[in-house]
């Protein structure tokens, strides 16, 4: 991995641990929590719903964005940060789509939905909510359009615990 997302890297999770202790809890095998793929690098973070709540007062920008939390104790927030992991720069102007599947053992449709770019401590993202019901393998596949660049599909598994 390039030093330079590397040098990044702490500033991604600080990030994520601004929405609480427990932001950075994008649990997977062999710590799937980012890829690098044809020269992009692609992190990814998982929370409850709820730490957004609970830390932004209604109202605020955290507290509206797409389109305010969805009510119910299920739902999960998706942030995915990219960078180019030869310069190490953020990647802003990507268009990402987002399918979570549920457990084999679960019965209820595939969600698919547009990421949208975000702000979070400062630092360029992107994010959409998820319910996710049951404990369980959540596998996340994300399709990434980035401008001159080939189309990306990568699939993330996360472990809801």
């Amino acid at each position: 991995m390039n030093t330079k997302v590397l040098k990044l890297l702490p500033l991604l999770l600080f990030a994520l641990a601004a929405l609480g202790a427990n932001a950075v809890r994008a649990q997977a095998h062999e710590a799937e929590h980012s890829h690098v793929i044809d020269g992009v690098g692609i992190y990814i973070g998982v929370t409850p719903s709820e730490l957004i709540t609970s830390n932004y007062p209604t109202g605020s920008p955290e507290s509206q964005m797409h389109g305010g939390v969805p009510k119910g104790v299920h739902y999960h927030h998706l942030m995915v940060a990219l960078f180019d992991d030869t310069t190490g720069k953020r990647i802003t102007n990507a268009k990402i789509v987002a399918k979570v599947t549920m457990p084999t053992d679960v019965n209820l449709p595939i969600q698919e939905k547009t990421l949208e770019a975000m702000n979070l401590a400062n630092a360029p993202t992107y994010g959409q909510y998820f319910n996710m019901p049951v404990e369980g393998e959540y596998h996340i596949v994300l399709t990434i359009a980035v401008p001159n660049h080939p189309l990306i599909t990568t699939t993330f598994l996360y472990v809801h615990e």
